[in-house]
């Protein structure tokens, strides 16, 4: 797993940040201070110490991922512009009796090649559907450029579905477990990146990189701070900052019984906050889940890194974005190490992708060089 790679001195450099974006302004600072539903959220919402973020590195260095009872459960053969690929579907175990899915997309080569591991995180909270992945795949130029240089593998998160429509039924996996975004995501990512090397001969574990969407997007930097096999990282609108006043503010109206529409916030709210109105937990482990979950904190062993988000974003903020570009700029981190793309007109969808692949295409397909 990976260690720090920063001195101390220069991970200070994360306290100075300012917040910014439109969530930063003096009265909804005054509006979500003070005590909320019997929540402190001056203490809450504190910048973290340098103890809190080694206090993390800790628990993720402790952490196992073992490969357990992997199994080919269908294959199928998909077509992606022109070529054929193989899709198989995997499972493994995360506990004992309980599985997870993930999709494993492989070129068909006559040749001995091995590629290159493509891990693609994706966003939402109603699982992954491979088939929407496989035409947005085949309408993208750079997109095909990477499935066809690379082995894509495809992880369902806990609880939520895996589905493939083969073109005359829906194949739906369900994973099992107890969800937690952003957190356990990861381990079900890197666990599925195991099983991946350990049963498929056409893998090259020493060439893996990750590509996360909105959820994903936070996922994919987290696993490339948890993960020193991980050569170089590229996301869409993922969140970076759990302190940030974006969060603070959705935090709030959901303690006030105000319904917010995010992915993610049904579990926060029912495993953090509602424990922590009700004196079930305590400030600290709150800070605690929210700090494993904001990549920003890690940044120095994320990189290197590629990000894009729209201004109009009013799912996750382009102020996610600057906090992080800013955080780069404190650290003063060179190209090669950081890229930052805002899509002035684009917001939460589809259309940011499409017109970012080709910057990620000449970003992650330099990993691929074939030997």
């Amino acid at each position: 797993m990976k260690k720090i790679i920063y001195p101390a001195f220069v991970l200070l450099l994360m306290f100075t940040i300012q917040d910014c974006g439109d969530m930063g302004t003096k009265s909804k600072k005054d509006k979500y201070s003070g005590v909320i539903e019997g929540v402190d959220f001056e203490e809450l919402f504190k910048k973290p110490t340098q103890n809190e973020i080694d206090k993390i590195y800790e628990e993720w260095n402790s952490r196992e991922y073992n490969v357990v009872n992997p199994v080919e459960e269908d294959s199928f053969l998909v077509l992606i512009g022109t070529n054929l690929f193989t899709l198989r579907i995997i499972s493994h175990e995360i506990s004992p009796g309980v599985k997870h899915f993930g999709g494993i997309i492989i070129p068909i080569d006559t040749t001995d090649r091995i590629y290159p591991l493509l891990v693609y995180n994706h966003g939402g909270e109603t699982g992954v559907d491979i088939s929407e992945l496989l035409t947005l795949i085949s309408i993208n130029v750079s997109l095909k450029g990477l499935s066809s240089q690379s082995i894509m593998i495809i992880p369902s998160f806990r609880s939520e579905s895996l589905s493939f429509h083969d073109g005359v039924n829906e194949n739906i996996y369900l994973s099992g477990g107890t969800p937690s975004p952003w957190d356990l995501d990861v381990d079900d990512s890197i666990n599925l990146l195991n099983t991946v090397i350990q049963t498929t001969p056409e893998a090259d574990e020493t060439k893996i990189v990750t590509l996360g969407i909105s959820r994903g997007g936070a996922v994919s930097m987290l696993m490339s701070a948890r993960d020193d096999r991980i050569k170089k990282t590229a996301e869409f609108f993922g969140p970076t900052d759990f302190y940030d006043e974006w969060i603070k503010e959705i935090m709030a109206n959901t303690l006030e019984g105000i319904d917010v529409d995010l992915p993610g916030i049904d579990y926060l709210d029912e495993y953090l906050l509602q424990p922590l109105k009700n004196n079930q937990v305590n400030i600290e482990f709150v800070r605690h889940e929210l700090l494993k979950r904001s990549p920003i904190y890690f940044l120095p062993n994320i990189v290197p890194l590629q990000i894009h988000h729209g201004e109009m974003d009013y799912t996750v903020p382009v102020s996610q974005a600057n906090l992080i570009i800013e955080m780069a700029e404190q650290l003063e981190l060179s190209h090669d190490q950081f890229q930052s793309y805002i899509y002035q007109y684009s917001g939460h969808d589809q259309t940011t992708l499409m017109s970012g692949m080709d910057n990620v295409f000449i970003f992650l397909a330099s990993v691929f060089i074939f030997d």
